[in-house]
């Protein structure tokens, strides 16, 4: 018999909806903070950062994804900083949640409905008694020419 593995995920919201992303990806999570905005960047990039010795760009996951997030109260936003293609970056979410353990059997993939639609971000759906969290593909958050803009904007 085969054993599952358990990987570990650090679970978000955006918008009352669950979010997870695999750990490894995590540099830290930090509180909302002013951000200095950057003149004809994308309307999903907040602006930029400085975080100890290095300037970061934000980007606002809600719009990124098209999610109308103007109820959220902006006092409890939180950033998550990721290594992203060798970048960091910085992606603003409504709150960080746990880590949560997970195996492999408590992940099933995208439902084929809604797998025609433009969800390269969605790497899966995990399945915890009556919780549905969506899984992110982290590294197609962003494309490469997107990636090399922000880098040459920060």
């Amino acid at each position: 018999m085969e054993e599952s593995i358990n990987k570990n995920f650090i679970v978000f919201s955006l918008c009352n909806i669950e979010y997870a992303v695999d750990i490894s990806y995590i540099k830290e999570i930090i509180k909302l903070r002013e951000i200095v905005q950057v003149p004809k960047s994308p309307d999903f990039v907040e602006g930029i950062v400085q975080l100890r010795d290095e300037i970061v760009a934000i980007i606002d996951l809600a719009k990124r994804l098209k999610i109308d997030n103007t109820s959220i109260n902006l006092k409890k936003r939180k950033i998550i900083i990721v290594n992203l293609s060798e970048r960091i970056l910085g992606l603003q979410v409504d709150s960080v949640g746990e880590v949560l353990k997970v195996s492999d059997d408590q992940i099933h993939p995208v439902p084929q409905t809604i797998a025609t639609v433009d969800i390269n971000y969605l790497k899966g759906v995990i399945k915890i008694e009556d919780r549905v969290i969506l899984l992110m593909n982290i590294d197609k958050i962003l494309s490469v020419d997107e990636l090399c803009e922000l880098a040459a904007n920060s």
